[in-house]
């Protein structure tokens, strides 16, 4: 009897010890099933349709179904739903070579049939330009011409609808442009702030009437605020050699917290580098981390900077919400860097293919849901003649409902590196 009820207590140890077990896996593997869930809430990042030969330099999107490309010496338009395709505008070639846009919405429909106008910059002939555009055609509004201020024009951010900010490298200046707000006057160069060098404009936090100023060959973030008039005052900058070489910048394309931040990328630092900047609080910016694609990485590190090989030739970066999409144009990658922690970014997904070979810029849409690159003529080229190649963009997403709106994208495997 007493080695029964021995016998009965040990059984019902050892039944509660692996009921204890079970439970301890079945909460593992719920958690894990969360996570996963967490970190599946969109697809991989997915080709959608096949590469579009279009002349191309730059990007500019009109909500979340049309984009407006700048090329060296034409202006397009995709369309993004479906299958996309390309629409010819306007020849620029009285202008160019092209270099930069920025779309804004201007106040009256009086000399256009619809509100959205691009500002155009073109170091070729030192010429700032706005378009009334529509997804079928185009029209010129105003041409400001060989105006030598904004020579070398590389860059161009329109601000409040009247003013537009020109990055011209030859001078080093930030040259504050315009706008009739009426579309009855030129747009007219006003003031300029003097910088060591400059390469891109971008904005910064909305509400604060400020902009940032980005330079590889001076190695500076810089913020600077803006006046009503276009005068323009140092907020702060800040010097660091791990953004020596940076030629892509950017603050998040949309209004949440990733316009606080500074993304930088450099294709000559370690390999690929970016690097991100806190540009929260007024005063110079602040350097919070690098990560590389060179370098050994530190394993007894819980993170190490080095060694992200997927960011090898890093040559642009875009940023919405939490995730940074950067062109590596030596990994022929469009790059998703999770930037949640900007402490601890992480790769999280990438899309890799010989049609991005060469990539050397990207840009999301301000809804999150497309994403567009472009490989340059000479990525594709003959090697017995390099003019024979053709600028390509890449129209990828990551939204479950584009993809399958989209016939000819195929799908990789969630957790495909």
């Amino acid at each position: 009897m007493l080695f029964f009820q021995l016998n009965l207590v040990f059984s019902f140890q050892m039944n509660l010890h692996t009921m204890t077990q079970m439970t301890t896996a079945y909460y593992i593997f719920a958690c894990a099933l969360a996570w996963t869930f967490r970190a599946s809430s969109a697809a991989p990042l997915t080709q959608i349709g096949p590469a579009l030969a279009v002349d191309a330099r730059a990007f500019a999107y009109d909500g979340g179904d049309v984009a407006y490309v700048l090329g060296t010496n034409t202006l397009s338009a995709i369309t993004l739903r479906g299958t996309p395709s390309v629409t010819p505008l306007d020849d620029l070639s009285d202008i160019g070579p092209c270099d930069a846009l920025s779309l804004y919405k201007a106040n009256t429909t009086s000399v256009w049939s619809s509100a959205t106008r691009l500002a155009i910059v073109c170091a070729g002939s030192n010429t700032f330009a706005t378009y009334g555009v529509e997804p079928t055609r185009a029209k010129r509004l105003f041409t400001l011409a060989n105006e030598k201020r904004i020579a070398g024009a590389h860059s161009v951010v329109v601000v409040d609808r009247s003013l537009a900010f020109v990055a011209a490298e030859v001078h080093s200046r930030v040259v504050a442009v315009s706008l009739d707000v009426h579309e009855k006057r030129a747009p007219e160069a006003r003031g300029n702030y003097q910088l060591s060098s400059v390469r891109e404009v971008t904005k910064g936090v909305v509400d604060r009437q400020t902009i940032r100023v980005t330079s590889g060959t001076s190695r500076r973030v810089t913020t600077l605020k803006y006046s009503e008039a276009g005068t323009l005052q140092l907020v702060g900058s800040v010097k660091d050699s791990r953004l020596a070489g940076a030629v892509g910048s950017c603050v998040g394309v949309d209004d949440g917290k990733s316009r606080t931040y500074t993304y930088v990328v450099s294709s000559q630092m370690k390999g690929g580098t970016l690097s991100i900047l806190d540009s929260s609080e007024f005063g110079a910016p602040q350097f919070i981390v690098g990560m590389h694609a060179g370098g050994d990485r530190e394993d007894w590190l819980d993170w190490s900077p080095h060694a992200h090989e997927d960011l090898r030739g890093a040559s642009d970066v875009s940023v919405f919400g939490d995730d940074a999409y950067i062109a590596a144009s030596d990994a022929g990658a469009i790059v998703v860097v999770d930037v949640r922690d900007v402490e601890r970014p992480v790769v999280k997904d990438k899309l890799a293919s010989d049609a991005l070979s060469g990539v050397n810029r990207v840009e999301a849409s301000p809804d999150g849901k497309f994403i567009l690159a472009i490989v340059p003529r000479g990525a594709n080229a003959d090697p017995a003649n390099a003019d024979s190649g053709v600028d390509t963009v890449i129209v990828a997403s990551t939204d479950d409902d584009v993809i399958a709106a989209a016939p000819s994208s195929r799908r990789r495997s969630l957790f495909s590196m």
